[in-house]
């Protein structure tokens, strides 16, 4: 678990910001249907890829996909600003 408690997510393409925060232990896909947004995923887990989206700002803890994809369903944000294309 990162060290922040909190961070600013925005899904760029739906032109929202909420806010994460670790009590709440929710991955950014599940962040991501509790603001509304419905991506596609497949496994939950990070193995099929389905849910791969492109990291726009910020870091990520969990599973990194070529120079800027990020496995939405298994990954939280390890710093206090985080953008994705979503």
């Amino acid at each position: 678990m990162p060290d922040i408690e909190e961070a600013a997510v925005t899904f760029r393409k739906s032109d929202m910001t909420v806010t994460w925060r670790s009590k709440e232990r929710l991955t950014l896909l599940q962040l991501a249907e509790k603001s509304g947004l419905k991506p596609d995923f497949g496994c939950r887990s990070g193995a099929c890829g389905t849910c791969e989206v492109r990291l726009l700002k910020g870091h990520i803890e969990g599973c990194l996909e070529g120079d800027d994809g990020v496995l939405i369903c298994c990954s939280i944000p390890a710093s206090i600003e985080i953008e994705l294309e979503l």
